[in-house]
């Protein structure tokens, strides 16, 4: 039976996995030889907020496995948890591709409103796609941003996605 919840700690390997396999050509090229140390900085991304009980992340899960994500920004990050982001990603990135990335991320990043909800990732894992999980989580993502007082929710598509 799937479920739409807001992500725990314990979902943060399975959240990396989801992205990994949806965002394979971006990681790659981005981590290049190091592709193995994707999942370390990935989890390391979404660690800080979930601990914290931030519940706009939202995992699908079936048969206790994280099938599905969506994010809701903004997500606040500490000042501790970004230093911990910033110096993961230069040891393994390396400072060359740490700029790419900061420069890319800089490019496509949304400057949220006080009275919006922007979605910033949804992904479904490969071998659960076409079964309407990305819809599931888009309603529950318009119930998260009414609870949270938000007037409206965006999302930006890439002519890949759309």
């Amino acid at each position: 039976m799937l479920q739409i919840r807001p992500a725990r700690p314990v979902d943060l390997p399975g959240i990396a996995a989801v992205l990994e396999d949806t965002f394979d050509d971006p990681l790659r090229l981005l981590f290049g030889e190091r592709r193995d140390r994707a999942p370390r900085l990935l989890e390391l991304a979404f660690r800080g907020p979930v601990e914290r009980g931030y519940t706009g992340i939202l995992v699908a899960e079936r048969d206790a496995r994280v099938i599905g994500l969506l994010t809701l920004e903004p997500i606040v990050y500490t000042p501790r948890e970004r230093r911990q982001i910033e110096h993961l990603a230069r040891t393994e990135l390396g400072l060359l591709r740490l700029l790419r990335a900061a420069f890319v991320l800089w490019l496509i990043t949304h400057p949220t409103e006080p009275d919006e909800a922007h979605i910033g990732l949804l992904a479904v894992a490969a071998d659960s796609q076409g079964e309407g999980i990305a819809g599931r989580l888009l309603v529950e993502a318009e119930i998260w941003a009414r609870d949270h007082d938000r007037q409206r929710l965006t999302i930006c598509l890439s002519e890949r996605s759309a």
